[in-house]
């Protein structure tokens, strides 16, 4: 009973290396026909495990293993990713920041690299998981960087590479753009402000506003108001002049343009804040007709901008007009380029102004968010600050830093999107939980292109060659012949890394670099020192490690069927934040590689670990459950049972409270299993085993109901819904087996002939189930399967009972008989479900066979029981009645019940665990539902052996010269060890 996990699996898992399992697992299976293969998403090379790793591991693992019982070949190679800010951090935090040379920073970026990685694996490995552990990917490997770089060069040859200096989010702490993954959303206390751009001129044909009169804008980032290019307006809005007197700091200026819908929120925010302010609406106005409309810059002296229109221009927040600065915002970029804006800042990658060396400002050389109180005040002398307030938003920080990103113009490298392809790729790959489609539909959905580039030292270069000067790019970047320069470059790093890693790039760049100067006399060329984004490291593994396994594949014979077919199936296995991280960048990685096409087929998600309150794993919180703990004190198994029982599409809940829980599960299913084992030390299933016709009808029936959980387990784990298949079968053991069967069962195994039909035939059951059951829950409970597997003595192979023809059977009437019985006692009810037949004979609907009967009439003498135990319970709580041995029970029904309960004879009393039953009919009833159970106290003499109360019990004699009250019955199963009484049903 006690399983002491965390002691046994250890030892459990030395021999699991001994033995070389995957290997073993790989030669049994590889003439299978279908294939199923997990590409791992790779963990960060960074860090210990937490417990969202165990649930992603384990949960792989609980699919790779159930995939075995589907039939199917295996391959999961686990990966890493290891390359990158984090490493590079870690790194500095150890030498030192700049301490060491570029090179030497590279080699202990891979030294600590690998480190974790070895820490990784044993944590991983002591999950039980199952795995190529010894021929791991790591996005560090030679080959793996090369072949990243060999995916890059194909990219460019389709066309789909480009330099541009679009606004991304930057890091001031990384120095270094994000992509969307690596930023998050946190509260952010921001200025609030309203701006006036004063009208500089208006078409001389449109006299309708007044001189006096600005536009004005509402944004939370003033230290972008010196990179002003323009203000936009909603094209179909009306705005209203509304005039403003006695505001504080107030210039000539006096009437505002403001649109209509977002008016009456602007004057009652200036009306409240600013004392003995009046605002007074002069007319509606609509400005579409406007856009050769110029604005005064609010502060810069002699800066003119235009007004321009876009449709993005929000009319439920704000004022209706956006002041536009393409290089620190994305809507702001796109319209910059339809109006041919300058896309220019003077913020370096500090986060610091650089000065105009043509202009002195109050806020060079300062860093941006202290200039954002310079550049108020100076808004204020010049008369155009409106108001200003704190506000709390969610804004974008680094998921690293923790601290607040910036848009910045920077030049960067691109991967266009096709966006047809792209949704055509999701639409053909199959989405666990179905909503995971829409929702990386609708992200891709926004996406023209995607930043790959980035600024660091340990990462996979980007070999493109670029003007010194400019840093664009060599007109060979256009010429994708194999004699142009920039082919040869590409050539050549995918040879120089593929033999030397990227460190062997760096060292040979000099070399290169001269090549370059023989291509150019001027030495005007260079090759960039851009890094490529690590979630394209890990978004072209389809490419570096699987080889484009699925774009390869052969074309499937039209003629031939698909159960001649050999299948492939490729998973991809994430956290449910992939669908903006690893699931995307494989995808559009894929597609601007192939022109078409996922690299997965299946694509599972789940969810992220809270705790029992809903609340995220938090150190400040104290709720962080490590999974190191659980295994030194639980043991995997069962943190294995709280993965495989969770609803994983959703939030997944943890606590003590909760994984004791399921140690309370795991007990019972191990018990269960133990009383199976206990109950077959002498039964041998080569030579022992019954027919299925031979069985007793309850044997019968709980066969059925081990088939029906086999079928139900595996087409559930092939949806991957292993919460439910864990629940069928927690379901079996405690209630099929434990409240029924192996209770029922106690009297045939206890007191019946040691080898007569009726024990040999609940031994057949018996080991039928423990066989399914340990076959079923190896996927999740791999440890104490292994274990039991060592005790039993016998081989165990699987399911592989034959059931008969069902004509071979017989339910003690005829099948008509049973059909009319049943129908017109109320027993089969509309719409009831042929569980058994429907399910494995594809029977047509309304079609009873003898094993759908089969579980209807034990579905009825369940109910019987459960009667007889509320019938019951007022006997024992008054101590009338203790054991239920000690009852007997009246049942007065319907003629037809009556006709299907009189075949059971005296074994009826065995569905009760009483002494005695007697059956009568009475004619007022009409069905079952109008049954009566009467329970008394039985009269006659406890027999000592079987415990039952029977008038024949006399006193025996034994072998052994000692003596005992026993019944007839006992006598009968001492003294004919291999045959006994004679049982048919229960």
């Amino acid at each position: 009973m006690k399983a002491n996990l965390a002691t046994k699996e250890p030892e459990m898992l030395k021999q699991w290396e001994i033995e070389n399992i995957y290997d073993t697992i790989e030669e049994n299976t590889k003439d299978k026909k279908d294939t199923f293969i997990l590409h791992d998403g790779p963990p960060y090379a960074n860090g210990d495990i937490h417990i969202g790793h165990a649930v992603n591991k384990i949960l792989k693992d609980i699919i790779v293993r159930s995939q075995l019982l589907l039939g199917k070949k295996i391959e999961y190679r686990p990966g890493w990713d290891c390359h990158g800010l984090p490493i590079e951090l870690a790194v500095e935090k150890k030498y030192g920041k700049g301490k060491l040379s570029n090179d030497e920073f590279r080699k202990k970026c891979r030294e600590y690299a690998e480190e974790q990685i070895t820490k990784q694996m044993q944590d991983f490995k002591r999950l039980g998981v199952l795995a190529d552990w010894q021929r791991p990917y790591k996005t560090m490997a030679f080959e793996t960087e090369a072949k990243t770089v060999e995916a890059l060069k194909t990219i460019w040859k389709n066309k789909k590479l480009v330099r541009g200096a679009k606004p991304v989010h930057w890091c001031i702490d990384c120095k270094s753009a994000l992509a969307e993954a690596e930023v998050e959303y946190n509260d952010h206390s921001s200025h609030s402000l309203y701006v006036s751009f004063p009208i500089a001129a208006q078409p001389t044909n449109h006299a309708t506003i007044p001189q006096n009169t600005a536009l004005v804008i509402w944004t939370t980032t003033p230290w972008t108001l010196p990179a002003n290019q323009a203000v936009c307006l909603n094209p179909t809005a009306e705005y209203q002049l509304i005039q403003i007197t006695n505001l504080k700091h107030q210039s000539s200026i006096t009437n505002y343009l403001i649109a209509k819908s977002l008016a009456e929120n602007f004057i009652h925010t200036i009306t409240k804040t600013h004392e003995h302010c009046t605002a007074t609406i002069l007319t509606n106005m609509y400005l579409g007709n406007q856009l050769s409309l110029t604005l005064h810059h609010p502060f810069i002296k002699n800066k003119i901008v235009p007004v321009v229109q876009g449709d993005f221009v929000a009319l439920d927040t704000g004022t209706g007009a956006v002041h536009i600065a393409p290089a620190h915002g994305l809507d702001d970029y796109y319209i910059g380029i339809k109006y041919n804006l300058p896309n220019t800042t003077s913020i370096n990658e500090q986060g610091v102004f650089t000065p105009d060396p043509s202009n002195t400002n109050a806020w060079d050389n300062q860093f941006y968010a202290k200039a954002n109180q310079i550049i108020l005040d100076t808004l204020q002398s010049q008369g155009n600050l409106i108001h200003h307030e704190t506000y709390q938003h969610s804004y974008p920080h680094c998921w690293r830093h923790k601290s607040p990103v910036i848009f910045r113009a920077t030049p960067q490298w691109f991967i266009s999107i096709d966006q047809k392809a792209a949704q055509d790729a999701i639409k053909e790959s199959q989405w666990f939980p179905n909503w995971g489609q829409e929702r990386i539909s609708k992200m891709v959905a926004g996406r023209t292109e995607w930043c790959v580039s980035r600024q660091r030292i340990w990462g996979t270069p980007i070999p493109i060659v670029v003007y010194k000067e400019t840093g664009e790019p060599h007109e060979s970047f256009n010429d994708t012949s194999d004699n142009s320069l920039q082919t040869k470059i590409f050539n050549l790093a995918i040879k120089t890394i593929s033999e030397g890693g990227i460190e062997a790039w760096h060292s040979n760049l000099p070399e290169l670099l001269s090549l370059l100067k023989n291509e150019n006399k001027n030495d005007a060329l260079t090759i960039a020192s851009d890094t490529m984004d690590v979630w394209f490291d890990s978004g072209v593994t389809h490419h570096s490690v699987l080889n484009d396994r699925k774009h390869n594949r052969p074309k499937q014979d039209s003629n031939q069927g698909n159960h001649q077919t050999p299948t492939e199936t490729i998973l991809y296995l994430e956290g449910s934040d992939q669908h903006r991280g690893w699931f995307q960048s494989s995808l559009l990685t894929s597609v601007a590689m192939h022109g078409y096409g996922a690299p997965y087929d299946h694509v599972l998600t789940h969810g992220f670990v809270v705790d029992e309150k809903g609340h995220k794993m938090s150190k400040s919180l104290g709720n962080v459950i490590a999974p190191q703990t659980i295994l030194k004190t639980l043991g995997a198994d069962i943190l294995r049972l709280w993965v495989a029982s969770s609803d994983t599409t959703n939030e997944i809940k943890i606590s003590d409270t909760i994984l004791q829980q399921h140690a309370d599960a795991y007990r019972k299913i191990r018990n269960t299993l133990r009383y199976l084992h206990s109950n077959l030390n002498d039964f041998n299933p080569k030579t022992d085993t019954l027919p299925f016709e031979e069985l007793l009808l309850i044997d019968q029936w709980v066969v059925l109901q081990i088939i029906l959980l086999k079928n139900k387990f595996l087409e559930l784990s092939a949806a991957y819904d292993f919460s439910n298949a864990v629940h069928e079968i927690i379901n079996f053991c405690t209630v099929t087996l434990s409240n029924y069967y192996l209770d029922l069962n106690k009297d045939r195994m206890y007191t019946g002939a040691k080898n007569g039909r009726p024990r040999k035939s609940a031994q057949t059951a018996m080991d039928i189930a423990l066989t399914t059951l340990i076959e079923l829950l190896s996927p999740i409970f791999p440890f104490t399967t292994k274990e039991i597997k060592h005790f039993y003595r016998y081989e165990i192979g699987g399911f592989n009972y034959s059931i008969p023809n069902e004509n071979k059977l017989d339910l003690f009437l005829t099948q008509i008989d049973i059909q009319n019985k049943f129908q017109q006692s109320g027993w089969i009810k509309p719409g009831m479900i042929m569980t058994f037949t429907h399910m494995l004979q594809n029977v047509h609907p309304g079609k009873l066979s003898v094993f759908d009967y089969i579980f209807i009439y034990f579905n009825y003498l369940i109910l019987l029981k459960n009667t007889y135990e509320t019938k019951m319970e007022p006997h024992r709580k008054e101590g009338t009645i203790g054991s239920s041995l000690e009852s007997e029970v009246q049942i007065i029904c319907d003629q037809n019940t009556y006709d299907l309960l009189t075949p059971l004879g005296d074994e009826l009393r065995h569905l009760f665990i009483c002494s005695k039953v007697a059956l009568s009919i009475d004619s007022t009833k009409k069905n079952i539902s109008e049954i009566e159970l009467q329970v008394t106290k039985c009269p006659h003499t406890k027999c000592e052996r079987c415990w039952h109360y029977e008038e024949s019990c006399t006193d025996y004699t034994f072998a052994d010269g000692s003596h005992n009250t026993i019944c007839s019955r006992c006598i009968t199963n001492l003294e004919n060890p291999d045959t006994g009484e004679e049982r048919r049903y229960l």
